[in-house]
């Protein structure tokens, strides 16, 4: 069964995703430092921190629950669905 999602694809072109491994958020937060940095744009301070956060290990989903509501419900289009990838 294949159990990647709509979209994978293209991720996979991006530069730098041979080196992440979605299970590390220190790779994450790594990665997207990086990705700033290649487009030449600077992190704004909540994503700074983060991309700190994750850095130093924290947990992805008790950022989210924590920093959430800095991005509100526009959080560049995310939509959480828990039932995404059900089968």
């Amino acid at each position: 069964m294949d159990d990647s999602g709509p979209g994978d694809e293209a991720l996979d072109d991006l530069p730098g995703m041979e080196d992440l491994d979605e299970n590390d958020p220190k790779s994450l937060g790594r990665w997207m430092r990086r990705m700033a940095d290649e487009m030449g744009e600077p992190l704004d301070p909540e994503m700074d921190e983060i991309c700190r956060r994750l850095e130093s290990g924290e947990d992805p989903e008790k950022i989210d629950e924590e920093l959430g509501e800095t991005f509100g419900d526009d959080m560049a289009g995310y939509d959480h669905d828990d039932t995404l990838y059900d089968a």
